[in-house]
C-alpha cells in the first residue's frame, strides 16, 4: 500500500500519525486502519457523486428530490454495503433508481478504465473496502 499514496493521503488529511501509519500499513492496528479506509471510501465515494451531478448538470445532491426521498437516501448512503432491504425501498421511487443506476454506471465506466488508471485503481480499492453489492 505504501507506493499508493494511501499513507501520505491519511496522513496530510490528520487521520493518523506518523507512529500509527506503521501499524496500519502491517496491520497490527486493525481499528484505526478500518476507520482510517472508511473515511477514504467516503471520500471517494464523494468524488463519484460529484461527477455524477455534473454530468446530470445539477449542482447539490440529490437536488430534484422530494424531501421524503432524501430521508430514505441517508440510510442507504450510511451503511456499508447498503442493506438490501433499503435499496430495493429506494429503487421503488423512480428519481432515487435515476440516482443510483447513474452513480453504478459512472463507477463502472471507471472501473472500465474510460476515465484514467488512477480512478481505476481507487475505484478498485474502494471495492476491497466495501464489497460491491451489484
Amino acid at each position: 500500500m505504501e507506493a499508493t499514496g494511501l499513507t501520505d493521503i491519511l496522513m496530510e488529511a490528520g487521520l493518523v500519525g506518523s507512529g500509527t501509519i506503521g501499524r496500519i500499513v502491517n496491520r497490527k492496528n486493525y481499528s484505526r486502519a478500518s476507520a482510517s479506509h472508511k473515511t477514504v471510501l467516503e471520500a471517494l465515494q464523494r468524488l463519484i457523486v460529484e461527477a455524477v451531478l455534473e454530468s446530470r448538470n445539477e449542482t447539490s445532491v440529490f437536488e430534484s428530490l422530494p424531501v421524503d426521498s432524501k430521508v430514505d437516501l441517508r440510510s442507504i448512503t450510511l451503511t456499508c454495503p447498503p442493506n438490501k432491504e433499503d435499496l430495493d425501498e429506494a429503487f421503488k421511487v423512480e428519481a432515487i433508481a435515476a440516482y443510483i443506476e447513474a452513480y453504478l454506471e459512472f463507477k463502472k465506466r471507471i472501473r472500465n478504465g474510460s476515465l484514467n488508471k488512477t480512478a481505476q485503481f481507487w475505484t478498485s480499492h474502494m471495492d476491497h473496502v466495501c464489497p460491491a453489492t451489484e
